[in-house]
């Protein structure tokens, strides 16, 4: 599973980045093969719509979780769209974030 992490410069030591879409790169690992690469976000200076751009990025590039400080709700809403949980986990809403949980039995 490709999981990314919102990062404050073009490092694997970067800080993790507050702000999903303003997020100047994103770390993206493959848990499977610990293997990582760096993206930039192209839309960070955008005006309008950097949320639904960064997602469509990610989504892009096979991410499955993102890992960040903060979503808004119009790149939640276009990430719901795009993304399904891997199988066997479910979405769930906690506070201001989408996180991923296993199905209850």
């Amino acid at each position: 599973m490709k999981i990314a992490v919102s990062a404050t410069g073009g490092s694997i030591h970067a800080r993790v980045e507050d702000r999903f879409a303003r997020a100047a790169y994103y770390v993206i690992v493959d848990s499977e093969t610990m293997r990582f690469g760096l993206v930039s976000n192209p839309s960070v200076t955008s005006e309008h719509g950097a949320g639904p751009e960064a997602a469509s990025l990610l989504h892009d590039r096979g991410v499955a979780v993102v890992v960040t400080g903060r979503v808004d709700r119009l790149s939640q809403r276009s990430a719901s769209r795009s993304w399904r949980p891997p199988a066997g986990l479910s979405r769930k809403r906690s506070g201001r974030s989408w996180g991923l949980r296993p199905p209850r039995c």
